[in-house]
Parts: structure tokens; sequence; C-alpha cells
């Protein structure tokens, strides 16, 4: 599209409403009438639906700003979100005017929309708090054609008591009837994990004045879910995380949390104070006990990511050590034994399935290792010292901190160690230093699964405990730390 000269004043008015507002870097917003015309050409497009049988297309729909689509389990219904108007020069395209609807496409000729939601323009939602109205959309996975979302019960702000913060509704195709509430919940609603049993759900919610997040397990389709509690804890804890729960990918592309009898499987980082050890348990829906099937020795890292088979007894790791490149084994569980707690409760036998080779024998110099020390204020912290090939112990050399502060409001969760000084060393981004005679103290330890929170450098809120906590330090203190270089 062409530029055009401006014809006419950027004009702005206030409506006299005070509210609080995320701020936004100036160059991510619309800036004048010329960047709306941009917005409007770019942003629209057509949806079509190809066959890959034929390769065939058929355009679905009418030309539109759309935001967002995904399909139902059953193919024939589409959740389709649209941009509307009027944009705003203040906030991003995430905080504009949206329209939400379930197309039936069964006919793509004659698509048939059913209206969910109209959300407005979202300028005034609180610091950290979440828009009124239906938001958190999502298809259960068990069902053909059914929606799940939550809407707010306190404007969408922390700073405001309420007995609950949110409520759980649902609406099932033809989608010609009034929405139902599920359940209502005492905290913000973080998502939901369908089993393979189609009524049994796993229910987060997250309490930010505290940092803490609950889990339930609910029967959906009960008059009333009556919710049963199975992990409640600071959203900043390491060591007794108990991990993701491990899914299986149904016939129709959607996921389900893999199920065996009465149980479900949970693999975790294992972070522990002397680095991560990656597990995989059993957890009994019925009593809420685990059994721990496999734990990472203590001189490698080898982590779960898939079972082989129908049962549990053989699955896919992947493996590396500070010499070994990560590598795919075949893991099978043996004979039951006792173990001392946190370890694993079977025998088990491994062979490689690929044979990836060193490709970088030269970075094999470097050396790393976890270091642990105390903050002036009393802390425990650790991070990763990397020394570059060559280094001679006694030798000084400059080293680079790569650190980020994020805000704990537990200092016994602020310390906890995580990541590993077993992985295989690969260079990326500021790692390349090394290569030209760099330490490098790096808080942003690795992990071999994804979790709930990283490792940066912590900062101690200080704050109301009726508020999201601030930053009250940075990390001079990491800054400031001795480490064995000299």
């Amino acid at each position: 599209m062409t530029a055009l000269l401006r014809q006419n004043p950027i004009i702005q008015e206030s409506d006299g409403r005070s509210g609080e507002s995320s701020t936004y870097e100036a160059r991510d917003t619309l800036k004048d009438a010329h960047d709306v015309a941009l917005f409007d050409y770019y942003a629209t497009s057509q949806l079509a639906v190809v066959r890959i049988r034929d390769m065939s297309v058929a355009l679905v729909g009418s030309l539109g700003r759309y935001y967002g689509v995904h399909p139902a389990p059953d193919g024939q219904h589409l959740l389709v979100s649209t941009i509307q108007k009027p944009y705003s020069y203040l906030t991003t395209v995430a905080r504009f005017p949206r329209d939400i609807a379930v197309w039936d496409i069964s006919d793509q000729a004659h698509v048939v929309a059913h209206k969910i939601a109209s959300r407005p323009l979202m300028e005034r939602v609180p610091i950290h708090g979440v828009p009124t109205g239906p938001r958190q959309f999502s298809w259960r996975t068990t069902e053909p054609a059914t929606l799940v979302w939550a809407e707010a019960l306190d404007g969408g702000d922390w700073n405001v008591n309420a007995p609950q913060r949110d409520r759980l509704m649902t609406s099932t195709a033809p989608f010609d009837q009034p929405p139902r509430e599920v359940m209502r919940l005492a905290q913000r609603y973080c998502g939901i994990d369908w089993t393979a049993q189609s009524d049994l759900a796993l229910l987060a919610e997250y309490d930010g004045n505290r940092q803490w997040w609950s889990a339930y397990l609910i029967n959906f389709d009960a008059r009333i879910p009556a919710p049963r509690l199975l992990w409640d804890m600071s959203s900043h804890e390491q060591y007794a995380d108990p991990g993701n729960p491990v899914m299986r990918t149904l016939p129709n592309g959607f996921s389900v949390i893999r199920q065996e009898g009465d149980s479900i499987f949970l693999a975790g980082a294992g972070a522990s104070p002397h680095g991560d050890r990656p597990f995989l348990d059993r957890l009994d829906l019925a009593t809420f006990k685990t059994q721990r099937l496999f734990r990472s020795d203590r001189s490698s890292l080898e982590s779960f990511f898939a079972f082989t088979e129908d049962d549990s007894r053989s699955f896919l790791t992947s493996h590396q050590s500070p010499t070994d490149p990560p590598n795919v084994y075949v893991r099978r569980l043996r004979a039951a034994i006792d173990a001392p707690a946190g370890e694993a409760t079977f025998t088990s036998s491994s062979a490689a399935v690929t044979h990836t080779t060193d490709p970088t024998p030269a970075v094999r110099q470097i050396r790393k290792r976890l270091v642990r020390y105390q903050r002036a204020d009393g802390v425990e912290l650790s991070f990763t010292l990397y020394t570059p090939p060559g280094y001679q112990e006694g030798t000084r050399i400059p080293a680079i901190l790569y650190a980020y502060p994020r805000d704990y409001a537990d200092e016994s969760k602020a310390g906890q160690t995580s990541g590993s000084q077993e992985t295989f060393t690969q260079l990326s981004r500021h790692r390349l230093l090394l290569l030209a005679g760099y330490a490098i103290i790096d808080t942003h330890h690795s992990r071999s699964l994804a979790t709930r929170s990283g490792r940066t450098t912590p900062t101690l809120s200080r704050s109301s405990p009726t508020h999201r906590p601030r930053w009250t330090r940075r990390f001079d203190s990491a800054s400031q730390t001795r480490t064995a270089l000299s």
C-alpha cells in the first residue's frame, strides 16, 4: 500500500474516567490514520479449507480481520475471533475489540455463525488483571463440539476482595441454548486438561496476590462438580513440583491426559538442591498417591518424553551428559524394588535408539559447574559458571553476568536450585562468547522439561499481601558474587 500524506490532524480525547492500564512501547501501537489503514489492509484475510486427499481449496466465510481460528474436535465447527473497531492508539492488537463466534461449516457454502461474545476495547484492564466477559476459550477435547471458557466475577481486578473470582462456563453444539455455568472458582482460572475418561478433568487456578496455584480433579458433567484438591503450592516451588500430566493424542489430533485404569502419569524436571533429576511418576486418581517409575541418575540428565506402547512399561527418553550429546533411548521397566524416598521403585534397562555424535569436540573443553552461594540478606541462590576452553584455575579472566530479575513472595522458594550441570554443553547466543575467552555467570539454568517458572535472579516482595508484589531488589548481589576465577 502506498503511503498517503496525512490529511487530518491526530485527535485523541479522554472521557474523564480513571483506571489502570498496561504500558507499551510506542513503536508497537498505531499512531495515525495511515497506520490504521495499513493495519486494516494487512490484517484482512480469507479462511479456506484444504482437503489433503486432492489438495482442493474451498473458501469459507468472507474476508475479515481474523485474530484466531480453532477447529472443534468434530472438524465441523470453528471457534472464530475477529478484530473489530474502534482501534486504540494506546494499546496493542490484543486489547482491540473482538467478536467471538462458533461457525458451523458442515455446509461450507452456507456457513452458520453462532455468536458467543463481543468484547469491547480493553484499555482499562487492571495491571495483571483480566478483561471482563468471556475469555480463555477452549474446546472440550473429549466431545465433538463443546466450548469451555471463563468469566471474571471480580471485575478482573486482583485488588477487589471477592469470595469467587471466576466462573467456568460451557456451551454445546448446536449452540442454540444459553450457556451453562459449571462451577465458580475462588481464584483466577488458569486452564483445563481432559483425561481419557470423558467426564474427568484437571482444572487449575491461580492466586496472583500470593503467587500460588492449585489444581483440582473435577467431574465436569456432574450437577455439582465437587472438585477434589490435588495440588496446592507456590508458583515458584521447584523441589515439590509434581510435574506435568503425560498426554496422548487422539485420532482427531486433540490431546487428552493418558490414563491407565484409574492412574495417570506425571513427568517432571525433578529440581533438587544438587540439580535436576527428571522423573516419571504414576498417580492414582482415587487416592492421589504417586509411585516413582523412573528417575534420572546423578551422572547424566535423562528425561521422559513418550511412551512406546499402550502399557506403561516401555518409554522413550532423551539422554545427555557433559560428554555425550543428546540421544533418544528406549527404557523398559523391570522388577519392582524397595527404594529410598524420591528414587525409582523399579529397575529398568535402556538402549540407544539414535546415535548422534559430538558435532563440536572443541566445546568439550568448556567447563561448567553449579555454584551455590548466600546473598547478603541470607537468601540461598545459585548459578551456572562456565569457563572457556583452556582456562587455568587461578587465572583472572573477564566474566559476563547473564541475569534477569524475577519477583518472589517467599524467600524459601527464591533460592531453590534448578537446572543441571550434567547437560551437554551447546553454544548459542551469549554462550558463544566463551570461545572468545570470557567466563559466563548464567542464572538462566537450562531445564530439561517445561515448568511453571524458569530460574532468574530473585527479587523479594515486601508489598502488601493484597497487591501483586513489586520488584524491591535488583541483581546487584549476583553481580557482586565472587567466583573461583581468581
